[in-house]
């Protein structure tokens, strides 16, 4: 039985058996099936916690409310997916193209890295920001209150990310 690694947060996942780490790492023929292995979970079970799907094309998808929590999405093509209430804590998504996205509406991007990535501040207004890295390398360090499970919540204020919460901006 093999483990599938997982590179970015070295989580393991299993997906279909258990892999070997170390007839895995390293092997780029391997690590091109680990991640169509990974994308064909996330799409069969809306999530892949920690999976490696670095320069995935999941363009189009519906992955509303989706757990990506630590996922490697870098170079990721993610143009016109609906990514609505996303958990994307913690994930990797430098250089991922999130052009023409159809929602982001609360998702959750806390610890993210969207460094170089292709998506629109009118976008990011509706996403869930805190300590979360942009696409220019700044930081958004101001985090929007959290209301308990179960209760109302009130309609997000817009977000100014062009200066506010920002730290280190060119």
């Amino acid at each position: 039985m093999k483990y599938l690694p997982i590179y970015a947060t070295g989580l393991m996942v299993v997906l279909g058996g258990l892999w070997n780490r170390a007839s895995v790492k390293g092997e780029d023929s391997s690590r091109f099936y680990q991640v169509k292995a990974a994308e064909s979970y996330l799409k069969d079970n809306g999530e892949c916690r920690g999976c490696n799907l670095k320069q995935s094309e999941l363009a189009g998808l519906d992955l509303s409310g989706s757990d990506l929590a630590g996922a490697n999405l870098q170079g990721t093509d993610l143009s016109s997916a609906d990514l609505t209430g996303a958990n994307l804590k913690a994930a990797l998504l430098r250089r991922a193209d999130l052009s023409s996205v159809l929602s982001l509406k609360g998702a959750d991007f806390t610890g993210a890295d969207l460094t170089e990535a292709n998506i629109r501040d009118k976008d990011l207004n509706e996403a869930i920001l805190c300590q979360t890295v942009l696409p220019d390398g700044s930081l958004y360090e101001t985090c929007q209150p959290r209301v308990s499970p179960g209760k109302a919540q009130p309609p997000p204020e817009p977000l100014d990310i062009s200066s506010q919460g920002r730290k280190g901006s060119s």
